[in-house]
């Protein structure tokens, strides 16, 4: 038998405190890892196209849905100006003049909206979508995230809708002008 060493007891203590702090910092770390990964998830496999630009207008995420909607892969798209790969030409300075006062003022007219306007597909057709943007600030840097909607088929459904409406007001103007004339 020994007699306690209190400062070795001690010193034990402290080194088996730091090793669980250890240990929590890397549960927490992993804990974090996953819920990335499961967010990234949920990102990839979201029906609508998900892109993120960086304070440069350049692009820094782009899921699976952008990729089938506007015909360029992640990897081609990674660090391109939006600008220049989606946004059709018309919008092109609206577009850079709107990200460098909000970057300058903070003053939002387009964010946290949802706003119909136009795209551009690899091909260069320009084509309907429906879009939501937020900015996400992280590390004193801030991004422009959105979601995009292509609603190609809405509007050709309405495009019909009024097409049909006017074929049937038309129908029936003439259908009361041969009434008129048939004395009926």
């Amino acid at each position: 038998p020994q007699e306690l060493d209190k400062d070795l007891l001690e010193l034990m203590g402290y080194v088996g405190t730091q090793l669980g702090r250890v240990s929590e910092r890397e549960a927490a770390a992993e804990a974090l890892r996953l819920q990335a990964a499961e967010t990234q998830h949920i990102i990839d496999s979201a029906y609508d196209a998900f892109v993120t630009i960086d304070e440069a207008g350049c692009i820094v995420d782009w899921n699976l849905a952008a990729e089938e909607m506007f015909g360029w892969s992640a990897a081609e798209v990674a660090a391109r100006p939006l600008a220049s790969t989606i946004i059709p030409h018309r919008y092109r300075t609206q577009h850079l003049r709107g990200v460098a006062r909000y970057l300058a003022t903070g003053e939002e007219r387009v964010l946290n909206k949802r706003l119909e306007l136009s795209a551009l597909r690899r091909s260069g057709e320009e084509f309907p979508i429906e879009l939501a943007i937020w900015p996400v600030g992280t590390n004193g840097a801030t991004k422009f995230c959105a979601f995009v909607h292509d609603i190609t088929e809405r509007k050709d459904a309405e495009l019909e809708r009024r097409e049909a409406d006017e074929r049937s007001r038309n129908s029936e103007q003439r259908l009361l002008a041969a009434q008129k004339m048939a004395g009926v």
